[in-house]
This record gives structure tokens, sequence and C-alpha cells, in this order.
């Protein structure tokens, strides 16, 4: 019996015999499904009994309340996971809910992940009601969810970015399932827990300091993408493992040529953000990068250009500054940065000294064009660039005053300064 609830009966309900006897006889009549009514307390269970039916027979239950058709287990996972939007999964939920397990709400969750996207994310997002009775029912399910099914749901919810108090408990009950079941994480499975938790901004000391624990000695079993989302993790989160990013400094080397361009810049970024020293990794990261920058998104170029500053690696590596400008100088690449990418690559340049007018030309332009897109902290930090670089540049800075005396108020002191 799959239900808790029904493991000890009210004394004047059915016994544990009768419960044993009925369940023989539903396994000789090939039922793998069957809706029970229980006296007290008033609730209808589901009995899943793992039957020996004949292969090919399609196993239905009827519903006492509606007359519906009760799907068996495997059919009702696959109705979740062809599911094309997330009306039909809170609608099958609404539907078959009561009949979920761990696996059924994992693949909710997965399949949300997949579909729910631009206008259909940012209505669950602002309405966390729609989602409420299947965040409940999984977060009181969490107990009994496997490594699997915990990293795929974690993953999933951070994905859709649902945080705040509407997911609350059942971020806290992942945490908790987490701890008790890290040894049972693969690579996989800890690398997507780590960067859900970071996604969600939910720095859980106790939680990452297990995770990098466990995560180490896998380290070889990791992939590219995960190696680059672990760390990521844990520098986003602030979270101090110096034991994990030295293992991974020296996992990573002999296999960046399977890291992506922006797996690369990830991990760049995030060694120089956890401020842990890796000259040997860095020198590797420039060589691999330097000849596919034209495969770099602009983040990963602005991200590329930020770690190496950071560090003070820059200097070492001219040729990767060289060829990060000659990309971001490009007219049609340039239209893809966003104002904090270009202020990024404006400070970093900037910050090592790195002659490079055309890229500050550019810049300057662009920021002068777009000036109403840019924060003020941005707005600031293209000032102090192009000065500190020694960039002339009136139009820009006569559009950098005018934006700061209509904006006066958002400045804060330090952009001010």
């Amino acid at each position: 019996l799959r239900s808790r609830r029904l493991r000890n009966p009210p004394a004047d309900g059915m016994t544990g015999m009768a419960w044993t006897l009925l369940a023989c006889v539903l396994s000789l009549h090939h039922v793998t499904a069957v809706r029970l009514s229980v006296p007290r307390p008033p609730i209808v269970a589901v009995l899943r009994l793992k039957a020996r039916a004949p292969v090919g027979t399609v196993a239905l239950c009827s519903d006492t309340v509606s007359g519906r058709k009760l799907l068996n287990p495997r059919q009702l996972n696959k109705r979740i996971s062809d599911a094309e939007s997330a009306d039909t999964i809170m609608k099958l939920h609404a539907q078959h809910g009561g009949s979920f397990d761990e696996i059924h709400l994992s693949t909710c969750w997965s399949r949300l992940g997949k579909v729910a996207r631009g206008a259909d994310a940012f209505r669950l997002q602002r309405d966390p009601e729609l989602l409420a009775p299947l965040t409940e029912q999984t977060a009181v399910a969490m107990d009994g969810f496997g490594a699997r099914a915990l990293s795929t749901t974690a993953h999933a919810v951070a994905k859709l970015r649902f945080t705040g108090s509407p997911y609350t408990r059942l971020w806290e009950a992942m945490r908790a399932r987490a701890l008790l079941c890290r040894g049972d994480l693969n690579a996989q499975g800890l690398a997507n827990t780590a960067w859900a938790f970071a996604t969600a901004d939910r720095s859980e000391p106790d939680l990452f300091n297990a995770l990098a624990e466990e995560a180490i000695p896998q380290l070889p079993d990791f992939s590219p993408q995960a190696l680059a989302n672990i760390v990521w993790a844990f520098a986003s989160s602030s979270r101090h493992a110096p034991r994990l990013f030295v293992a991974v400094a020296a996992e990573a080397p002999p296999r960046l040529p399977g890291f992506s361009p922006q797996a690369i810049a990830m991990v760049a970024w995030s060694f120089a953000s956890a401020g842990v020293p890796a000259p040997a990794l860095f020198d590797a990261l420039a060589a691999e990068v330097t000849p596919r920058v034209a495969d770099c998104a602009p983040q990963a170029l602005a991200n590329l250009a930020w770690a190496f500053a950071v560090t003070g690696h820059a200097r070492r590596v001219p040729s990767l500054l060289k060829a990060i400008a000659a990309e971001a100088t490009l007219p049609a690449r340039l239209r893809m940065f966003k104002p904090q990418e270009l202020a990024h690559l404006a400070w970093a340049y900037a910050k090592v000294g790195h002659a490079s007018p055309e890229l500050f030309r550019v810049i300057a332009s662009e920021t002068t064009r777009r000036r109403a897109e840019f924060g003020t902290q941005e707005l600031a930090t293209v000032a102090w660039a192009c000065a500190s670089a020694r960039h002339a540049s009136p139009e820009l800075f006569r559009a950098i005053a005018s934006e700061a005396e209509r904006r006066a108020d958002d400045f804060s002191p330090q952009a001010i300064s």
C-alpha cells in the first residue's frame, strides 16, 4: 500500500488481514489500480499493486465519484511527459493528483521547466496560486523523493524562477531531503542541485558544504557543463569551498576542448569571483578560448575580460584581450551587448591598461546612443573607464551629464564620485 494513511487503518475499518486478502484478490484479477473508500477520514486512497497483468493489457479503473477512467502509473507519467503546456499539466494534476507519486510529481516540474516559457512563465510567476496544489503536494511528499527526482525537481523550480514566500516550504523540504540523500546524488545531480539553490538565491551553508564534499571525489564523472555549473553555483552564492575549486582547477585543463566557450567563461568568472588563484587554469582557459572568441556570446566575452582583469592574469595573455576587442567592435556584435556587458568590458580594459582605442570609441558611441537603457552604475562605470583610458569623448560625457542631472536621485554616492 503506497498511501501512508492506510498503513494503520481505523479501528472501525478494515483490519490488516483484510487489506492483505483484498490485495491478493486484486492481484489475481490482474488489477493494477483501484480506488477504495475508507470510512474515516473521508478520503479517497489509491492502491497501486504491481500486478502480473498479461502483456498489452491496459489497466484502468472507474472513479466512483465522477465515472472517470484512471490511468495506470506508467500511462499517467507518459501523459505528463507529453504535455505541451502548463495548463495541460495543471489539468492533469487536478484530475489525477491523488494518484501522483514522487515520479509523477518530479515529471510535472521537469515538464513545466520545458514548456512554461515567456508569457506563460511570467503568468505562473505572477500568480503562485495557480501551482499552489502541486507545490504543496510536492513539499509534503518530498521525504519520499529519491536523489534523481529531488535534483530534477529543484533544477526545474529554480529554472522557472519560483522563489519567495509561496515556495519557501518547498525549498526547505528540498534542502532537508538533499542533505539526507546527498550520498546518492550522482555528478549531474550534485551540479543540478547546487545550481538550483544558487539560482534561487538560497545560500544554505550546510547544504553547500555537503555538496562540495560529495562532489570532489566524483569530479572525473562531471560533464564539462556540470563542472562549470558547480563552481558557478558556489561563486554566485558566495560559498567558500577552496578544496572544491582546487580540485576543479586540476580536473578542468585537460578537458577544456570539450567545454563550450560559454562554459569556459563561467569557469573564469567563478574563480575570479571566488578569489581563488589558479594561474595554470587561467593559462589553459586563455589558450583554449582565444581562437574561439567568435563563438562566444556577448555575456561570455564581457565575463572573460572581467575575470582576467580581476585576477590580474590579463597582462599574461594580451592575445586574448586583443581577440575579444576585435570581436566586440564588429557592428553586428556590438548591438547585441547589454548595457551591463558594455560597462564590464570597458572597466576590464581600463583596469589592466590595455590599449584599445577602437573598443573605447565604439563603447562610447553605443553608450551615447543607448544612454536611456543604462543604469546609473553602468553610466558611472563607462565614464570612469573612458577617463582612466584617457579616451576623449565629449559627446559621451555630455550625454552622461544629462542623464545624471535627470536621474540624480537614482545615483549612489559611489556612482556620483
